[in-house]
């Protein structure tokens, strides 16, 4: 039984995109936590912000990820707040923890101000809120720069795991 690979990164760092992939190449189930999120809330995450607010998302979010760990063998791409409780960071660190880092240029580019990002509407706090979670992503066993494509990254981390650079 393989453990789960989790990735990590700011929204907009290519989580989902690179998730898929490297599940694809490794032959193993990707599954996106937002998404497991939005189907069991029956809402969109701005819906769930605006009329649940943020620690009910989180605490949803939480249980989630404990379900998911209960699993093996997934490629599992998490929400960018998802590093915030560290129960879900000492889940991660039993499994394959990867961060995609990926600069907040970048970010803002990427990301801008898309109205399906609740977290991301004021461009000074959304600021803060990347350097606020960067050196909890970089707790990660396994930090890709994230300056390459999708193909590439999901290169970059099977040779990390190859490497044993995983614990």
């Amino acid at each position: 039984m393989a453990p789960n690979i989790y990735i990590t990164g700011f929204m907009g760092a290519g989580k989902t995109r690179t998730g898929l992939l490297l599940a694809q190449k490794l032959n193993r189930r990707f599954l996106d936590t937002d998404t497991l999120i939005v189907n069991e809330a029956q809402m969109t995450i701005t819906e769930i912000f605006e009329k649940k607010g943020e620690a009910w998302f989180r605490a949803l979010e939480s249980r989630i990820i404990g379900d998911l760990s209960q699993r093996t063998s997934l490629v599992v791409g998490l929400g960018g707040g998802a590093i915030l409780d560290e129960k879900n960071r000492q889940v991660l660190s039993r499994g394959i923890w990867v961060f995609i880092d990926t600069s907040f240029q970048i970010i803002k580019e990427r990301v801008g101000r898309r109205s399906h990002r609740p977290l991301a509407q004021d461009p000074k706090k959304f600021e803060e809120l990347y350097n606020q979670r960067l050196p909890l992503y970089r707790q990660a066993a396994i930090i890709i720069s994230n300056k390459e494509d999708a193909e590439v990254i999901c290169q970059s981390i099977i040779q990390e795991i190859i490497n044993g650079k995983n614990s």
